[in-house]
């Protein structure tokens, strides 16, 4: 007798006409269907029929968004090429910084802080987008546009053997979120005996504005209150000074020429005194006079107005 195969595993069939079958494996079976799922009821497929309504409202939305952000970013691309092309036609210092900036790309690390706005530099401000570069640079040119109308420098050649004071941007956000920038000089590097001589300035104490506030509250005094702008503008200079043109605009070919200071700016170290002296001299043209006790009072004189009393607090 023949013994049986001791393997397990189907062997082929033979079918009618001579045809085998191969025997196929557990493993080479096909995996089953899956189950259907059963049909949905009417209110839950009024339920999903919502859903896709509200899915359709939000891509909606979503284009919509998508719309309006691809027509700022043409308008952006717009001012930046005709920024672009402006720059490109006027050539000189502008167009190469613009190309320096552009030479490394920044990374996110680059892109200065916006908490600390008064710690920027002006190369922190060449590494923002267009329009927020744009808006800082206007900045500057009305900054530079009120120097010009106060005439605080002229434009010379630098004189030999003179040092040349350095200065810098200081920028700074008001409350109502107007950009404003300042060109301080760098009055570290000014020497003393030669770029000034005295710098005290005498100061209102705090004692005395409480004690006037008082006196004004038994009197029934009127008050009121002046803010003075760019007032370190009004001091003139008894010194010549010489400080470098502002960077990123320097005057196209003058960039070597620096600028011979007439009136003091911010960051001098004779502002704060030449600021009092010309408010002196105008307290006095209108009559008032500076008190011996503290320099900060001014009182008015009883030979140009009899009838008045008026004090004056700086």
């Amino acid at each position: 007798m023949e013994s049986e195969p001791s393997s397990l595993e189907p062997g082929p069939s033979r079918l009618p006409g001579g045809f085998e079958t191969l025997a196929v494996s557990p493993q080479q079976q096909p995996a089953p269907l899956p189950p259907q799922s059963p049909v949905p009821k009417e209110g839950v497929s009024e339920e999903k029929s919502d859903d896709s309504d509200d899915e359709l409202d939000e891509e909606d939305s979503s284009g919509d968004t998508a719309t309006s952000d691809g027509s700022q970013a043409k308008v952006e691309g717009l001012l930046q090429t005709n920024y672009l092309h402006s720059l490109a036609k006027e050539g000189g210092v502008a167009y190469l910084n613009h190309l320096l900036a552009m030479a490394v790309p920044p990374n996110n690390s680059e892109v200065p802080d916006t908490s600390r706005v008064r710690e920027w530099s002006f190369k922190d401000i060449l590494h923002m987008p267009f329009v927020q570069k744009k808006l800082w640079m206007d900045a500057c040119k009305q900054e530079l546009d009120s120097l010009h109308a106060w005439h605080i420098y002229d434009l010379v050649d630098p004189p030999k053997g003179r040092r040349i004071i350095w200065n810098r941007w200081v920028f700074d956000v008001k409350s109502d979120g107007c950009k404003r920038a300042w060109l301080v000089a760098k009055g570290f590097t000014q020497v003393e005996g030669i770029n000034y001589l005295d710098i005290f300035s005498p100061v209102v104490r705090y004692e005395t504005v409480r004690l006037m506030l008082a006196i004004a509250a038994l009197q029934n005094w009127h008050m009121s209150s002046v803010d003075v702008k760019t007032a370190f503008l009004y001091g003139k200079l008894d010194e010549e000074l010489y400080m470098e043109q502002p960077e990123g605009f320097k005057r196209l070919g003058q960039e070597h020429k620096v600028m011979r200071l007439k009136r003091t700016i911010y960051g001098l170290k004779q502002a704060a005194l030449q600021w009092w002296r010309a408010l002196d001299k105008s307290m006095a043209a209108m009559g008032f006079r500076c008190t011996k006790s503290d320099a900060g009072i001014f009182v008015l004189e009883a030979d140009h107005h009899p009838q008045s009393d008026c004090t004056h607090l700086c």
